[in-house]
């Protein structure tokens, strides 16, 4: 069997990640379960009925996410399958990328199946702290694939762009990050703020922690719509792809290899259940062939 939309994929993740941010963002400002200006992502999917919305879309995004992360390293082996340059090395690190972007989809999970609240907030924090660091991280080696193997399987605009709002991204990271923690726009003896049981906090202005509580979830939005846009932007190459999902029999796998007729590339295309192919043609009439290696 033949998809041949695989771009849909990250389209489908992005686009169910804004459903979860901004229609609860937009439901708990119109319930004013917390302020229009300006509450953390989560604050939309700490209470119900907009935690059902934000747990149901981040559950979707992070399973297209996963399947975009897999189909990408595929995408990098039939893109490059004919060409010397993509050795075992860079093999390897394509590899070794996928598990940033895995563990990206888990803190998904954990982040819209445990709200804010505390109950929950232990396994609320893990998993905002494996989006956001392993997001920036995934995201990077994405960008160093991009740039160094050659022929560019993207174009250099595109791979600019995307350059650029990870560079805000990871800015934005660390800011948010340090001042979470640290509170540098908290003055010294400021009050404690006491937090409901929801999680949600409600600063307001000339609370004297509520300049640090703008900048944290101005951080947030910023790392998060940056994140978002470079992974759904990674549709742009995989236009040119087919995904083929393929089912052999076992036993017909382990006669395939036995057979000393069998050339590897057949022995390399059965022992994979997904496919990626390139619909890219070349000048000089070549064109890129699928590799079922991982």
């Amino acid at each position: 069997m033949v998809f041949r939309h695989a771009w849909i994929f990250p389209v489908l993740s992005t686009l169910c990640a804004f459903i979860a941010f901004f229609v609860c963002y937009g439901i708990g400002v119109a319930r004013g379960t917390h302020y229009a200006w300006l509450p953390y992502i989560s604050d939309g999917g700490a209470v119900p009925p907009q935690s059902c919305i934000f747990a149901l879309f981040l559950n979707l995004h992070a399973v297209f996410m996963a399947v975009t992360v897999y189909l990408r390293h595929h995408q990098y082996t039939a893109f490059y399958s004919g060409y010397f340059n993509f050795t075992v090395h860079w093999r390897r690190f394509s590899i070794v990328a996928m598990i940033p972007g895995f563990a990206v989809s888990v803190g998904f999970l954990l982040v819209g199946n445990f709200p804010e609240g505390n109950v929950t907030q232990l396994w609320h924090a893990i998993g905002a702290n494996l989006t956001f660091l392993n997001g920036v991280f995934y995201a990077c080696c994405q960008i160093v694939l991009a740039y160094k193997l050659k022929p560019w399987m993207t174009p250099l605009w595109l791979n600019h762009t995307r350059t650029g709002f990870i560079a805000g991204a990871s800015i934005a990271v660390i800011i948010h990050i340090v001042c979470a923690n640290a509170h540098p726009f908290v003055p010294k003896g400021a009050p404690k703020l006491e937090v409901p049981d929801n999680g949600i906090g409600l600063y307001k202005p000339g609370d004297p922690r509520y300049l640090n509580h703008i900048v944290v979830t101005c951080s947030e939005w910023i790392l998060a719509i940056f994140f978002e846009v470079m992974f759904g932007s990674l549709a742009w190459e995989l236009r040119d792809f087919n995904l083929e999902v393929k089912v052999t029999r076992k036993d017909e796998f382990r006669s395939e290899i036995s057979d000393p007729k069998t050339t590897s590339l057949k022995v390399d295309a059965s022992s994979t259940n997904v496919l990626v192919e390139s619909n890219r043609q070349w000048s000089d009439g070549e064109v890129a062939v699928a590799d079922g290696q991982p």
